[in-house]
């Protein structure tokens, strides 16, 4: 499911999620499924830019978040780009569990994923990474070799930059043409296509594309449409940290939005 087909099904709420409203999309298991996994990207993405007032924690805030979801893309990027405080009082947040209930419960993994792999960070930049942190091509006591197969999993970073450039691209149709244009050529549907961004003390970018099918093929090809159920593709990108230092917040973000778009537009093109 693109970001246009998401924002039509959100835009059909009539700016409210409750239960009636959200009945009322009619949608099939597959896209509950995709919808589902849809909200809580967005949701995740304005909570990462946003608090909620009146102690309004957890489950509630993830509530007020998609009740935020529910009010529309213009208003949604217009909260998330000022940040800030949520006030619970200003939204119909009682009910928007029926929209966060969509498809599966379990927790979906993030589309878009930072990691500065440097000790050398721009202000306002964090890492989990230090000097001693097995990286790709580190030799871990068995002998194993890592590489930037995600299956190792990620060192967290954050970065103000970094939120506001997802949330431009969780809305970008040329992100989502590409995301679907990668995702086909692997039998994966628009949102099982994530993008990794690793900013690292390297002279040359790279692209790596990880394929993981869920293991051995059942015979089973999914859904209707031909996506597998079980498949991942992420598309890892080593980026030189150098060209980022220096850089301030707006800077960064419009750097990320390019960086990532064009390692999607690379890949996509040589599928």
């Amino acid at each position: 499911m693109n970001s246009s087909r998401v924002w039509e099904l959100l835009g059909a709420l009539g700016g409210v999620a409750d239960e009636r409203s959200v009945a009322a999309l009619d949608l099939s298991a597959e896209e509950a499924d995709e919808l589902g996994a849809a909200v809580r990207e967005l949701v995740d993405s304005l909570l990462e830019r946003c608090h909620v007032s009146h102690d309004h924690w957890g489950e509630l805030s993830e509530a007020v978040a998609a009740a935020v979801v529910a009010s529309g893309e213009d208003r949604y990027r217009q909260v998330h780009d000022r940040g800030g405080v949520l006030d619970p009082a200003d939204w119909r947040w009682q009910e928007a569990d029926a929209l966060l209930g969509l498809g599966g419960s379990g927790e979906e993994p993030a589309a878009f994923v930072l990691q500065w792999i440097t000790e050398d960070l721009p202000d306002g930049v964090s890492s989990a990474w230090s000097a001693g942190h097995p990286t790709s091509g580190s030799v871990l006591p068995d002998g194993t070799v890592m590489d930037d197969d995600p299956a190792w999993g990620h060192v967290p970073a954050a970065d103000p930059a970094w939120s506001s450039a997802v949330a431009a691209l969780l809305v970008d149709p040329d992100v989502a043409r590409a995301r679907e244009t990668v995702g086909a050529a692997h039998g994966a549907s628009y949102d099982q296509v994530r993008v990794w961004l690793t900013l690292t003390d390297t002279d040359e970018p790279a692209i790596t594309l990880w394929v993981d099918d869920g293991g051995e093929d059942d015979g089973d090809d999914g859904g209707d449409d031909g996506h597998e159920d079980d498949v991942e593709v992420v598309v890892v990108g080593t980026y030189p940290a150098a060209d980022l230092r220096g850089t301030d917040v707006a800077e960064r973000t419009t750097a990320y939005v390019e960086i990532v778009g064009g390692l999607l537009h690379v890949v996509a093109e040589d599928d």
